[in-house]
């Protein structure tokens, strides 16, 4: 099914499309302003969605298990992307974070297992947790240079993951952020920092990481880090 809402549709409202299998496409009207939360959630046959220059806010659970769609393109307008929006968007091989978004919730990629390339543009401060888990092609990845924090399992399983900067100002990386980085063969810490913490199983099962320089100044290290 192909479906162009017309512009007396105001929203997209909470669990508006939920499990609508046979839903393949969808243009949003201009009218919306953000997609309520679960509002495609399991839409497994949505391949393509056009979404509005109107729409600010991509709610909770938004495009969750949309495993068919395999691409997306946000708009500058969006300004915060929610918990679980595109969690098990398994067929998604790629995605941009445009300059407007400011947050972007837990879980949000997580399952993405065919994500080979995000670019983020926009001056996150925070890697939430469990974000990347398990996007298992993921090759590379820039962080903002914003970025203070890091979550707990936030690309843990990123299995194809081969190198990865961290940003000078993190003061704090979360338990088994990397955890089953297996191919992760190099990773850059701040060179000097104070009050710097790597938590429990930060690198564990990183197979193929040979060398890691602790920073220079405070550091507080978590059991079995590597």
């Amino acid at each position: 099914v192909n479906l162009l809402l017309t512009e007396g549709e105001l929203g997209m409202e909470s669990s508006m499309f939920k499990k609508s299998t046979k839903l393949t496409e969808i243009t949003i009207p201009t009218s919306a302003n953000m997609i309520e939360e679960n509002c495609f959630y399991g839409c497994r046959s949505l391949v393509r969605v056009t979404i509005p220059s109107t729409v600010l806010l991509i709610a909770d659970s938004g495009f969750r298990d949309c495993s068919s769609l395999t691409q997306i393109t946000i708009p500058s307008s969006v300004v915060r992307i929610g918990a679980n929006a595109f969690n098990g968007c398994s067929s998604l091989r790629e995605f941009t974070v445009p300059s407007s978004v400011t947050y972007i919730g837990k879980f949000a990629f997580k399952g993405c297992i065919s994500l080979e390339k995000i670019e983020i543009l926009t001056n996150l401060t925070a890697i939430e947790e469990y974000l990347f888990f398990g996007c298992s092609s993921l090759v590379s990845l820039s962080l903002p240079k914003t970025v203070n924090h890091i979550g707990r399992f936030s690309f843990s399983g990123c299995s194809s993951l081969k190198s990865l900067e961290i940003p000078s100002i993190v003061t704090y990386i979360g338990e088994h952020a990397f955890a089953g980085c297996s191919k992760l063969q190099q990773i850059k810490l701040p060179e000097k920092i104070d009050n710097f913490i790597l938590q429990s199983h930060t690198f564990e099962g990183c197979s193929s990481l040979t060398e890691v320089d602790i920073p220079e100044g405070t550091v507080t290290l978590g059991v079995y880090v590597f």
